[in-house]
């Protein structure tokens, strides 16, 4: 028999169906590091909003609140649509640019911000900013297990109103 040189086709088959395995896996790795960093983000962005809102506290004495900013309504308003909040914290000279969440969609909002959420077990009518779904199921720093009755994966951040500010 002459002594050739080369892979068969069985050897060349093999070694591409061991790489098509491990690029798999590679990915898949890749796609749960993704949802990692964009729950980093919105934990990042929702904290700049929150110190907007501390230094909003410092120079009027109170949260924005649909009675001290009539165009902010009562009940839930999505941040990053420059509206509600967004403009209030801008027009204030607070924020230069609201946060867009990493998606960015534009049908599927994670940051929120509530007027009048009077459904917590903090008294009075306290306002509340939350960052709404991580990707990540069970996110070590979701802190929201239930609100208004309703469970989701989210952080939280609560503000008093006027009267149980002091």
């Amino acid at each position: 028999m002459p002594n050739r040189k080369g892979f068969t086709l069985i050897e060349l088959l093999v070694v591409i169906a061991i790489i098509g395995l491990l690029a798999s896996i590679v990915l898949v790795s890749l796609n749960s590091a993704r949802k990692k960093a964009r729950d980093t983000k919105r934990l990042s962005d929702i904290n700049q909003v929150n110190l907007a809102m501390e230094l909003y506290y410092d120079s009027y004495g109170h949260y924005p609140d649909s009675t001290s900013n009539p165009s902010l309504g009562s009940g839930w308003d999505h941040l990053g649509d420059d509206s509600g909040v967004d403009a209030v914290l801008q027009n204030a000279g607070f924020m230069t640019k609201v946060p867009a969440d990493p998606v960015n969609d534009g049908s599927t909002y994670y940051y929120f911000y509530d007027t009048v959420h009077n459904c917590t077990q903090v008294s009075g009518d306290p306002a509340l900013l939350a960052v709404r779904n991580f990707e990540q199921a069970n996110h070590p720093q979701a802190n929201c297990p239930e609100v208004c009755g309703r469970s989701w994966n989210g952080y939280c951040i609560v503000y008093p109103d006027a009267d149980t500010a002091n």
